[in-house]
């Protein structure tokens, strides 16, 4: 055996023994170009040149995906074919790479940001369509992934490229997040069910001592407006309300017959502010023809308030 297949023998024993220890990237279906990219670094960091090792290897990576590619395998297997690898690589690629109209279908059907960085997420978009889309046309769509405030700052730098535009995205979705958050929170507490409830007997405890307060200072009585009026014929102002006492003795109206009038059952009879003053329908000496001119005067009153 002459001198150079013998070198070209031991060549091939001496990259079997290396690729059998490389540590081979899983096949990805879904980013084919990616995992061409890191096979071959793998060929070119252990040295590995040989033709027919690479096409081996890419049939061992694809696994029973193999089977796909049984047409491209069949003809590189000849043995006048000189480029195995090169014939089975854009054979796997043909295959598997998406159509320019799948990437852009992909792409418009909707990547969500989720807790990715928006300078990550316009990589996975620029990868998604490849070389045939245009940065703006995935610039466009990265802008309609972003957050409505980060989206309305970005939209102010249309000169700036989309690198550039990535930056401040990451920039303005990192650090004052944390901060303006933690400001919210202690400017407005949000309490759970559990405290909420908690809380309720203290809440209705301090209700029924302000109410208790009220009452016993004469400031909140139970009948304070209807239950009782200082005068017929004028309404409860304060100029009303300041009458000396004779007056409001002579002309008090009890709350029975200042709603109903004639036509009511009931009378309080004394005042209960002032004992020495009845209601003028309790006297016996009011004729019947003043009491209903006292009642017409009164619907007037309450009708016009």
């Amino acid at each position: 055996m002459d001198p150079p297949s013998e070198t070209k023998h031991a060549t091939l024993a001496t990259e079997t023994r290396v690729i059998s220890k490389i540590n081979i990237p899983d096949f990805d279906s879904e980013d084919i170009e990616t995992w061409f990219i890191c096979l071959e670094a793998a060929f070119c960091v252990n040295e590995v040149k040989s033709d027919r090792q690479k096409f081996n290897t890419v049939i061992v990576a694809l696994g029973n995906k193999a089977k796909y590619m049984h047409a491209a395998i069949a003809k590189c297997s000849k043995t006048e074919v000189s480029d195995r690898y090169q014939t089975m690589k854009a054979a796997v690629l043909d295959y598997f790479r998406p159509s320019e109209n799948q990437r852009l279908t992909s792409l418009l059907s909707g990547v969500s940001l989720g807790d990715r960085k928006p300078s990550v997420l316009l990589a996975e978009m620029r990868r998604m369509g490849g070389e045939g889309c245009s940065d703006s046309v995935i610039g466009n769509i990265w802008l309609r992934a972003l957050p409505v405030t980060v989206r309305s700052i970005i939209a102010a730098m249309p000169s700036a490229s989309l690198e550039d535009q990535a930056n401040v995205a990451d920039k303005i979705m990192e650090a004052p997040r944390n901060e303006i958050a933690s400001v919210h929170r202690d400017k407005h507490p949000t309490l759970s069910l559990e405290e909420r409830i908690d809380a309720l007997p203290r809440r209705f405890e301090e209700i029924c001592t302000v109410s208790h307060r009220a009452q016993h200072h004469g400031t909140a009585r139970p009948r304070p407006r209807s239950r009782s009026r200082p005068s017929w014929g004028q309404r409860s102002t304060s100029s009303s309300r300041h009458h000396n006492d004779s007056a409001t003795s002579r002309r008090w109206i009890c709350w029975y017959h200042y709603r109903h009038g004639n036509k009511a059952e009931k009378c309080e009879k004394v005042n209960p502010k002032s004992n020495s003053s009845t209601c003028i329908f309790f006297e016996e000496r009011l004729p019947v023809s003043s009491r209903k001119k006292v009642s017409v005067s009164l619907f007037r009153e309450r009708t016009d308030i």
